[in-house]
């Protein structure tokens, strides 16, 4: 009989297994169609919502199921085992919502995120530009106030979800100087998909994150109401708990990658009509390495997730576990794809897939190399 870990108890084991289960019924038939067709995942994502899967780590004022981060990796973790690629999608959803609650006016909270978090709609963010997402002073999009509207003219590359999502949370500069101190200069709005002046360009074909619809998005005399100036601009910093929720995504892929190529070994037989488990020790101490260390990082996944729930994370914690956590996922799906021989190298067995899925995760929200530099300038 299994122990229940520390961080667990008799809600969380149930929300787990409802977190499975839809990641087993759902999410695991619409992945060879995001694979090879790039087929979106927004119809998933809606249902999530009005599940109340983005309900958790939310305040009860607004519908929310209150502040368990906990909750939040376990979605994580299960919905990577199936889709990184998905577990991704609902990543963005969840830290946008997230977000907006902690920036916009109570209007725009209950007008955006809160309908956002019901699954009525898919938000997306049009930040990164060709001289980085973070690197303000470089953008060439500009807002420009026009009496009770605003004007947007400029373009986004690189934009996740970028003709399913429903709502665009867009950065641009509002000024001819961005100060990076006060962020005077700089604005984040609210604005329809269906804006007039809005166009879609080109959908990249990446590496990984296959259906998570990334491309271009053009902004030509784009106008809206002022009253969709989000009051605090959002993402001038990293915004808090991304690096641990990207973990949690590493941890559920390493955890199936090992499931799936420990399965192959007991399975295939060879001469002597032993399994490749039952001949070779070499194999079963090179599976139970890498299993010791996906059980030490499961720890520190899980322990910065209670950390987030009373307030006690920090930046350093918090971006240290997405980089950990990509090495970690890179090793073992390199690893598990050589253990596996030529099964591991084939789509169908659905191992390269996580490695292949791990390559954006490093860039994806800020990255790595970056967030080596940050955590080095607090040193």
């Amino acid at each position: 009989m299994a122990v229940m870990k520390w961080y667990m108890n008799e809600d969380r084991e149930m929300l787990q297994n409802a977190f499975r289960e839809f990641a087993q019924t759902k999410v695991r038939p619409h992945v060879d169609q995001m694979e090879k067709e790039e087929a979106d995942a927004g119809a998933l994502l809606k249902e999530m919502g009005k599940l109340g899967f983005f309900a958790l780590g939310k305040p009860e004022e607004y519908g929310g199921a209150g502040n368990d981060h906990v909750n939040v990796g376990l979605l994580m973790e299960e919905l990577a085992k199936e889709s990184y690629t998905v577990g991704f999608l609902a990543l963005i959803q969840h830290m946008f919502i997230q977000e907006m609650i902690k920036c916009c006016s109570p209007e725009q909270i209950q007008k955006y995120a809160v309908p956002a978090m019901n699954g009525d709609i898919v938000l997306g963010l049009a930040s990164c530009e060709p001289a980085g997402s973070m690197h303000f002073e470089g953008y060439s999009t500009k807002a420009i106030r026009d009496g009770d509207t605003w004007v947007i003219n400029g373009n986004k590359c690189l934009i996740t979800e970028v003709d399913v999502a429903d709502v665009f949370i867009v950065s641009a500069l509002t000024g001819d100087h961005f100060d990076i101190t006060t962020g005077e200069g700089y604005g984040t709005f609210i604005v329809p998909a269906d804006t007039k002046g809005i166009s879609i360009g080109h959908i990249e074909n990446k590496v990984g994150w296959k259906g998570s619809r990334t491309g271009t998005i053009y902004f030509n005399d784009v106008r809206f109401p002022a009253e969709n100036l989000i009051p605090t601009p959002m993402f001038l910093a990293p915004a808090h708990g991304l690096g641990g929720y990207y973990a949690a995504l590493d941890l559920g892929g390493a955890e199936r990658c090992l499931e799936k190529t420990t399965a192959i070994l007991k399975e295939r037989v060879q001469t002597g009509n032993r399994s490749l488990w039952d001949a070779h020790e070499a194999i079963r101490h090179n599976v139970a390495d890498l299993t010791v260390k996906v059980s030490v990082f499961k720890n520190a996944v899980y322990s910065h997730m209670m950390n987030l729930t009373i307030g006690q994370a920090d930046f350093i914690e918090d971006f240290a576990l997405k980089m950990e956590g990509a090495k970690l996922l890179r090793e073992i799906s390199s690893e598990c794809m050589i253990l596996a021989g030529g099964a591991g190298m084939i789509y169908e067995t659905g191992i390269e897939r996580y490695y292949r899925d791990v390559q954006p995760s490093e860039v994806g929200c800020g990255c790595n190399k970056t967030a080596l530099d940050w955590i080095s300038a607090l040193l």
